[in-house]
């Protein structure tokens, strides 16, 4: 989809070189559409259209010359669609390497999954649960509905994507709730098992011959299930990393469900459960049985969760190190190059008088100078 951006810029008279060499920039791009500029009290606002894919390279440039990160505050807006279409001039590449979203768009979709809110609890116990009642009752279309649930995954991104921009708030967030949200996965399964460690499992006593350690239980409870797993974690990785740099946020759903973050730790919750009282009550049905094989199915679910998480995340990371995500850049030129040489400490450089207040201009094409446009001197500022 197109994208919107709106630059701040100071409308002093000591931030003209700015302005100036901002609106250089402009004009020499051919990836930039529509520009307008209004000129305002205390700031100048710029307008213009761009292809998605060009926001993160148009940002660069800024942060290089300043805009945004020193002075001047940038806006970026998504558009459903624009006529005349926009298509960029020269040799369009279809098959760019670093064709992404902008690293403050991939930051807003990442920061909206990470946080430790209800939502993110209640899905958890509520995925958790459903998890439970698929591995209890060997029903695979049961586990599947407890993934698309799973939250896990935001936390993970979160980790993987602070990692990658050094913004070690984030992955300490991140791995906070991660941990939180396991550690209630777990909690759920344990609850789960005990109640089920008095039932006797057998062919007799459910449909289509449903026992404790069936299928769905050991098919993440083994040491062949730790190569499965890590077989299809590091895909995963690469599909949740490439999802959140295009803005598809919705496809981290079918990411999850490759995945299958939750369940083994539910699994485990569960073993751990079963095996205990077996310890503990050995006159109940889950005494007659092995504990020491339950709680190995609960070790091997859990070091599953651990391989999947760790290979997620490493080649995630590796992906948006292909994308070019990392750290923002900083500007070529200090701010005081910018800024008026002296001037009162008392005075902010925002409450200057502007010579152009009142006029406003825009622009055809990117070549194009830019154009005043006529208004009456009464007319209202934006």
């Amino acid at each position: 989809m197109p994208r919107q951006v709106q630059i701040y810029m100071p409308s002093a008279d000591g931030w003209k070189d700015a302005r100036d060499r901002l609106e250089s920039y402009f004009k020499t791009n051919p990836n930039i559409f529509g520009l307008g500029r209004f000129v305002g009290d205390p700031d100048t606002l710029y307008i213009f259209r761009t292809n998605d894919k060009r926001v993160a390279g148009i940002l660069e440039d800024l942060a290089v010359m300043g805009v945004g990160n020193q002075f001047g505050t940038i806006d970026i807006v998504q558009l459903q669609g624009t006529t005349p279409a926009i298509v960029s001039s020269g040799n369009r590449r279809k098959y760019r390497v670093n064709d992404r979203a902008a690293v403050e768009e991939i930051n807003s979709i990442v920061d909206n999954s990470l946080h430790l809110t209800f939502d993110y609890i209640a899905y958890t116990v509520t995925a958790s649960i459903i998890s439970a009642v698929g591995l209890a009752t060997n029903s695979a279309v049961t586990v599947v509905a407890a993934m698309i649930l799973d939250p896990f995954m935001g936390p993970i991104l979160g980790m993987t994507f602070g990692t990658a921009v050094r913004n070690w708030a984030m992955v300490f967030k991140s791995l906070r709730n991660e941990m939180f949200g396991v550690l209630l996965a777990f909690f759920v399964g344990c609850l789960s098992g005990i109640p089920l460690a008095l039932v006797e499992w057998g062919e007799e006593h459910l449909v289509g011959g449903v026992w404790w350690g069936n299928p769905e239980q050991m098919s993440r409870g083994t040491i062949v299930s730790l190569a499965s797993g890590a077989a299809i974690a590091i895909p995963c990785g690469a599909g949740a990393a490439l999802s959140v740099v295009q803005g598809a946020s919705m496809a981290l759903v079918g990411v999850a469900v490759s995945a299958a973050l939750l369940p083994p730790v539910v699994n485990a919750g569960m073993n751990v459960a079963y095996g205990v009282m077996g310890i503990l009550f050995p006159w109940t049905p889950a005494g007659s049985s092995s504990s020491t094989k339950w709680l190995s199915v609960a070790m091997f679910s859990f070091i599953l969760f651990l391989i999947n998480l760790v290979l997620i995340y490493v080649t995630a990371l590796v992906f948006f190190k292909i994308k070019r995500i990392g750290p923002p850049r900083s500007a070529a030129k200090p701010i005081s190059q910018f800024a008026p040489a002296r001037r009162d400490e008392s005075t902010s450089i925002l409450d200057d008088d502007v010579s152009s207040k009142g006029e406003s201009f825009r622009m055809e094409s990117p070549a194009d100078p830019l154009i005043p446009l006529q208004r009456s001197s009464d007319e209202a500022l934006i």
